[in-house]
């Protein structure tokens, strides 16, 4: 990732019933769960500016009803529906 210089793996899964998650509260705050239609709304993608150590520099952002997805997440989100295409309701 940009400037963090973290590695960022994305899971992608399947299932036929909804997962009971069980996060930990040390690393996340809160689990959303957008429709992948919402997420491949165009209409909720824009380019956003952010500051950070002194750099100044534009990132793609999502806005969905519960969360702004941004930065890394937001390329991540960006090449999974590359990938599935019109699989996407």
């Amino acid at each position: 990732v940009f400037v963090s210089n973290f590695r960022v793996t994305p899971w992608v899964a399947w299932v036929d019933r909804q997962p009971h998650w069980r996060p930990c509260p040390r690393e996340v705050d809160r689990v959303v769960e957008p429709r992948l239609a919402e997420l491949a709304d165009e209409r909720r993608w824009r380019s956003i500016t952010i500051e950070r150590g002194g750099l100044v520099f534009a990132a793609p952002s999502i806005d969905t009803p519960d969360v702004s997805i941004w930065g890394a997440s937001a390329m991540i989100v960006s090449e999974l529906l590359e990938v599935v295409g019109d699989l996407a309701p």
